[in-house]
């Protein structure tokens, strides 16, 4: 982490939808790039409690400045909030620094002649990975996970535990903020496609929507044997947000499929999961009782 960046060289996030690339057109451009290792083991790889809250601490996740909600009551880019102290500049994963409960995009903070101010309010919590996000201790984790992993290892080893092959130079490291669009998925908007592969941050706040909704499906686009779709009904209703894809984990149950969860999903639900679909941009959700398709975990 360090102190505010000159504005020639920050890393700036996309502000809407149209600055990232389609779900789609990402995984048309590398679904030869993830290979099926054999078969899929059959269900889901194993699990265990959590010895501890998953993340341990509260982390950034977003590209941006860390600062006290209670700051930035009423900010607007026509009445800006002066900021006593200057935010800290953070990276998606980089720990949130005491009294500070958010972190606003680099663009809703300004600098003049050593002065910050907000352009923008957040709420608390905003862009913000909070403490026990992905898991609370005793909930279930895949015991691929291991808690402190770099995002390469933890992806690896998760996608290992579905029966998918990562080629070395499928992931590298994105050290200073993305050079190009992100991924039109909640969870994936800093992951870079490459020519290549994908440059992801180095301690990626949330893992799954990148594994359940491009690893995954590269993999079911690269195999000889890809899982068939189920289709069945909502137990309840599916809410996404309109202008991205939204991943949604599901469980299969009395016939049904019970949503767990949307969007940035925690490890606890993949961990209880048995399908999973992709919601896609235009789609503001589903209602109970419509009938939706997933493929099996």
């Amino acid at each position: 982490m360090s102190r505010m960046t000159p504005l020639s060289t920050r890393a700036r996030p996309p502000s809407s939808s149209g600055a990232l690339v389609p779900l789609r057109d990402v995984l048309d451009r590398f679904a030869e790039r993830v290979g099926a290792s054999g078969l899929r083991p059959a269900g889901a790889p194993r699990s265990a409690p959590s010895p501890h809250d998953v993340p341990d601490r509260d982390l950034a996740g977003r590209t941006g400045y860390a600062c006290a909600s209670d700051d930035l009551v009423g900010a607007t880019p026509q009445s800006p909030s002066f900021l006593a102290a200057a935010p800290v500049f953070v990276r998606p994963g980089d720990p949130v620094p005491p009294g500070c409960d958010c972190v606003l995009p680099v663009d809703a903070v300004e600098e003049f002649a050593g002065t910050a101010s907000a352009t923008a309010s957040a709420y608390p919590g905003e862009g913000v990975r909070r403490r026990g996000d992905e898991a609370r201790a005793g909930d279930p984790v895949p015991t691929a996970f291991t808690a402190g992993a770099s995002s390469l290892a933890a992806l690896t080893a998760l996608a290992a535990a579905y029966g998918l092959t990562l080629h070395d130079d499928d992931l590298a490291p994105l050290l200073e903020g993305p050079s190009g669009p992100g991924i039109a998925l909640t969870g994936c908007f800093e992951i870079e496609p490459t020519e290549t592969g994908f440059r992801i941050p180095a301690r990626l706040p949330s893992l799954v929507p990148f594994l359940c909704g491009v690893l995954l499906p590269l993999g079911d686009r690269a195999s000889q044997a890809p899982p068939a779709p189920h289709c069945m009904p909502l137990s309840r209703r599916v809410v996404s947000t309109v202008g991205v894809a939204d991943l949604v984990l599901l469980r299969e149950t009395a016939g049904c499929f019970e949503p767990l969860a949307t969007g940035v999903v925690p490890l606890s639900a993949l961990a209880r999961a048995t399908h999973r679909t992709v919601l896609p941009p235009e789609n503001e959700g589903s209602a109970e009782g419509a009938l939706i398709e997933a493929f099996p975990l």
